[in-house]
């Protein structure tokens, strides 16, 4: 069974963290034969090993971690794969396969970029 684990930084904002549960909500409905999980680096419940396990407890086999995190820096390319390290001694049974960060994807920056310019320039 597939799933797809979004992985975001965190923050002691409790508000924060409900623009990320729409963000799960809505791949969910995009994609309704897939598992959905959301964890976070630091500050916000569950953190990564805890959705990893949420998803295998499903009968997940096959993640893909998608960090929802703007461009590479040290969360993706340190934290990260230490993380998914210790998932995959965790759980040898299970694939674990990694996402670009957001501005990585063409698609993603032009429609950041139309969200952008569609708000119009500043008036005097």
């Amino acid at each position: 069974m597939q799933g797809i684990l979004l992985f975001a930084h965190g923050s002691r904002n409790p508000a924060w963290a409900a623009h990320f549960e729409r963000l799960r909500e809505t791949v969910a409905q995009s994609a309704p034969k897939v598992q959905i999980g959301l964890c976070y680096l630091e500050l916000c419940t569950p953190d990564f090993a805890e959705g990893v396990a949420a998803l295998v407890g499903k009968g997940v086999t096959d993640i893909r971690v998608v960090p929802v995190f703007l461009a590479p820096g040290k969360h993706t390319e340190v934290d990260l794969p230490e993380l998914l390290g210790i998932a995959a001694i965790a759980h040898p049974q299970i694939r674990l396969q990694v996402s670009a960060t957001l501005l990585e994807d063409a698609a993603m920056v032009k429609m950041i970029a139309a969200t952008v310019a569609a708000q119009g320039t500043p008036k005097a």
